[in-house]
């Protein structure tokens, strides 16, 4: 008796060390094939989406606190990673049209608490807005309110050339999202009423020129501060001493952040 326990008890530790061991898998989207990892058990399920031309690997330090406690899923959109690029138009409507299909595909069921970075925060906005049945939380990091990029172009011409020209050195889907960014704009911009669960914002405080000089970042913040004051029952959390890149530099704000929300999830 005392053996068959044992195994048992062994051949369940196994099953929870492959639960949380993160093997990227590709599934399908409906419209091509993304590159995913899935971490962890429990509900409900984190999913990560990452910022403008970042790969999933950007969240490993997130996922480190997170994946003993939740299921968290990390994936590379389209032409980023090993994600192949499709010919079909990659707006914020696309990308979360195809992330929903994903993880149907990849029987991970929901509610999800959401979690997008910068240009990921504009994302997981529209996916709340087609899908509010499936969201049970989000938690956006330092997003790129819709007003930004052209904040940027119009204050400083320069600097918006340069980052266009630096789309050529970055993955082909990010200069794929830029080519729709203005149709990406207007489909944030619609993207309300959300669904009535918990938002965070956590805003970045950091100077970080050329991009966040100190007038820029206080923009930022205040546009920051507009978005949670049009959603109902939101809350804005600065991330004292981060700057944009909170997921790298500051994950343990992140991760503390979707615990809260997570455990006020399990106990309703």
């Amino acid at each position: 008796m005392r053996i068959i326990y044992s195994t048992l008890l062994m051949l369940f530790s196994v099953s929870r060390l492959l639960a949380q061991e993160a093997v990227p898998v590709m599934v399908n989207t409906g419209t091509g094939k993304v590159e995913m990892v899935v971490s962890g058990a429990g509900h409900p399920t984190v999913v990560l989406e990452s910022g403008f031309s970042d790969t999933y690997e950007y969240w490993d330090a997130v996922v480190a606190t997170l994946s003993t406690k939740v299921k968290t899923v990390r994936y590379n959109r389209a032409g980023i990673g090993h994600s192949p690029l499709t010919d079909k138009p990659r707006t914020a409507v696309e990308i979360a049209t195809e992330l929903h299909t994903a993880l149907a595909n990849a029987k991970i069921a929901p509610p999800y608490i959401l979690v997008g970075h910068s240009a990921g925060g504009m994302y997981v906005r529209v996916f709340a807005h087609l899908f509010p049945a499936d969201v049970a939380g989000m938690v956006l990091v330092d997003p790129a309110p819709e007003a930004f990029y052209s904040m940027v172009a119009q204050e400083d011409p320069a600097l918006w050339k340069m980052m266009q020209d630096d789309l050529k050195n970055m993955p082909l889907g990010a200069g794929a999202q830029m080519s729709e960014n203005a149709k990406t704009v207007e489909e944030v911009k619609a993207a309300f009423p959300l669904p009535q669960v918990p938002v965070v914002v956590i805003s970045g405080t950091k100077v970080q020129p050329p991009v966040f000089t100190p007038e820029r970042r206080r923009e930022m913040t205040s546009l920051q501060t507009a978005l949670v004051q049009h959603i109902p029952g939101a809350q804005q959390v600065e991330a004292t001493g981060c700057g944009h890149n909170i997921p790298g530099d500051c994950p343990s704000i992140i991760s503390d952040t979707i615990l809260t929300m997570a455990a006020k999830q399990m106990g309703k």
